[in-house]
């Protein structure tokens, strides 16, 4: 029979090629690129939403020298490619789930456990600070252990906005990505 995890790891979208990569601050934004050039080319505010496939936010938590996941949000299957590039983000230093219990969907717990329980694409760490989170897959820091393939994504979004001199084009797939984001969070928040 097989697990939660394995079906997480076998649904997930992995190969990053088709698809557009931006970070602002600590915004990693992650689009379909070719709806997002038609987005573009149209100005429609609701071709920019529907190509945005994911974004995470992190912040960096002093106590545990780690990144910490502050807010999440993706389409079916890119959950896990997502985390996977915060960790690549967050180099040496790691990236630990958030630390309010309350604050973390089923969603982000199935994903922390499949990192947990499958860790040929990260480092598992335990963390040695005591965390508010009950979970063993929840008091760990993960590290990087692989090389992502984002250079063709990361490609992608310069050639959507290489001839962007006013940063119109990047505000824009920035604003929308957090539109989103802060929207997924309060309605994850108001259900708790």
């Amino acid at each position: 029979m097989r697990t939660i995890s394995k079906l997480i790891k076998a649904a997930a979208i992995w190969n990053l090629n088709n698809l557009g990569l931006c970070s602002s601050g600590s915004l990693v934004i992650l689009y379909d690129y070719e709806a997002m050039k038609k987005a573009i080319q149209t100005s429609n505010l609701d071709s920019f939403k529907l190509a945005i496939v994911g974004a995470i936010e992190t912040r960096d938590n002093i106590k545990f020298g780690a990144y910490e996941v502050s807010s999440v949000w993706a389409r079916k299957g890119y959950g896990p490619i997502l985390y996977l590039l915060a960790v690549d983000f967050a180099d040496i230093h790691g990236l630990i789930p958030n630390q309010n219990p309350s604050h973390l969907s089923s969603s982000a717990k199935k994903i922390w456990k499949m990192f947990y329980e499958h860790p040929d694409k990260v480092l598992v760490e335990p963390l040695k600070q005591k965390t508010l989170n009950t979970e063993p897959y929840l008091k760990i820091k993960l590290l990087k252990k692989i090389k992502i393939g984002k250079d063709v994504a990361i490609a992608n979004h310069l050639k959507l906005v290489k001839n962007d001199k006013y940063g119109e084009i990047l505000n824009s797939i920035v604003e929308t990505a957090d539109s989103i984001l802060n929207s997924q969070m309060t309605s994850l928040y108001q259900y708790k």
